[in-house]
């Protein structure tokens, strides 16, 4: 069960599903919070109506930060002085901003982010400061993570994983039926 209580075998299988299973993995564990949500990527995806492009510059940018996320993510929490929990999908959250950002020259407030986006999953204030983070880790330069071999790459990545859950979804469906 995710944390709206939807069961695993719950989720929506479309377009999105691959991109938003894909971004989910690329997000480390970050002890003591829990795996990033797919359920909950998808459901940001779903409501940013984002390009796939965008959608794989964020999961680049997801990828190239993650590593300075898992060494310092508790650091930042504790300096923080919050006492509730982040959830980790704030990371993709935040990487799509960036590359809505990037690739559609246009700023949105984080706190579009966090009500339109996140339905309050996260507080603006924790957004703002998950992107100045991602931005601080590039050194403020994302065009190389927008050159057009690398999205084809991530995109590819994308579809990759829908095939994958496409033959493992046929595979419980079969399994289902012989039993």
């Amino acid at each position: 069960m995710d944390h709206r209580g939807r069961r695993s075998d719950e989720l929506v299988y479309d377009d999105l599903t691959g991109p938003a299973t894909h971004l989910a993995s690329l997000i480390p564990t970050l002890n003591p919070y829990p795996r990033a949500s797919p359920w909950t990527v998808y459901d940001y995806l779903r409501r940013a109506e984002l390009e796939i492009e965008v959608i794989a510059i964020a999961a680049i940018i997801v990828k190239e930060t993650s590593e300075s996320f898992r060494d310092d993510w508790w650091v930042y929490r504790c300096r923080s002085n919050e006492q509730s929990p982040v959830r980790t999908e704030i990371i993709a959250l935040c990487a799509l901003a960036v590359a809505v950002a990037v690739c559609h020259d246009g700023h949105r407030l984080g706190s579009y982010w966090v009500n339109c986006i996140g339905h309050g999953d996260v507080k603006t204030d924790d957004v703002n400061a998950c992107v100045r983070r991602i931005l601080k880790k590039l050194d403020y330069n994302l065009l190389p993570l927008c050159h057009p071999h690398l999205v084809e790459e991530m995109i590819e990545d994308f579809e990759e994983t829908t095939a994958h859950l496409k033959r493992c979804r046929q595979q419980r469906h079969h399994q289902q039926f012989e039993e």
